[in-house]
């Protein structure tokens, strides 16, 4: 209770009220920031064959995506957690699984407001794993090539056999490292690039804002556009083409 509560006195003997009220003020605001109201949860799953499919391309809206490559996986598998403010929203948060040819489609469908679907998925270590993302990080393991459309949050790629293409990263770090192929960044908005043991080429088209660190690459380096930030590199193998 408050009368059990110590309470400081000023200099004139009179509670510390206002001290006392803008801390609690302080820590309700952090702490909103930070953390999305789950007064709903629930799990999620799906299940697909993957028999016949060189692409699993995943759409998700709000929350964290992490997607990992298995040698021995002969299915596709998704699960997740969804979180929201109300049952209602939370009916609405669901996978969609759709297939077209060699093409496998996972909608990670969240509505808008107060709600998130953090996904997980695992995949044949074979395939090519297309991305778009709107919000949320993305963690990317030992597949076969990489394509990522990203609105926000921080991307970490690794393992990847062939290549690795950004086509627009909105803002949010990226970092990519153990690439056999390639690694292209077509449009980056803002935030730190790290890019480290690249078989090929780094070829980054136009970024906004943040350092650029590159090291260990087996092609060339090249920048085409940089708005702010510096740009390091070490151990390049090729040509190094940046902006001066």
């Amino acid at each position: 209770m408050l009368s059990q509560n110590r309470v400081d006195l000023g200099p004139r003997g009179k509670p510390a009220w206002v001290p006392v009220a803008a801390l609690v003020m302080m820590s309700v605001l952090l702490v909103g920031c930070d953390v999305l109201p789950c007064d709903e949860t629930a799990g999620r799953s799906a299940t697909a064959a993957a028999e016949g499919i060189s692409t699993v391309r995943i759409v998700a809206e709000a929350g964290s995506l992490d997607v990992k490559g298995q040698p021995d996986a002969t299915g596709i598998d998704a699960e997740g957690t969804a979180c929201a403010s109300n049952a209602g929203d939370l009916a609405e948060i669901q996978f969609e699984v759709t297939t077209s040819g060699s093409e496998i489609v996972i909608e990670a469908r969240t509505p808008d407001g107060n709600s998130q679907f953090d996904v997980r998925v695992t995949v044949p270590d074979s395939v090519l794993v297309e991305i778009d993302d709107g919000s949320g990080s993305v963690d990317i393991r030992d597949v076969a090539g990489v394509r990522i459309t990203d609105g926000s949050g921080e991307v970490d790629v690794a393992g990847v056999r062939g290549d690795v293409v950004v086509v627009d990263d909105g803002s949010g770090g990226l970092d990519l490292r153990d690439v056999a192929g390639t690694v292209e960044i077509e449009v980056d908005g803002s935030g730190d690039i790290s890019v480290a043991d690249v078989g090929g080429d780094v070829r980054i088209g136009s970024d906004g804002s943040g350092g650029i660190r590159v090291s260990d690459v087996g092609g060339d380096f090249v920048v085409r556009d940089d708005g702010s930030g510096d740009i390091r590199h070490s151990n390049v193998s090729g040509t190094v083409d940046i902006p001066d």
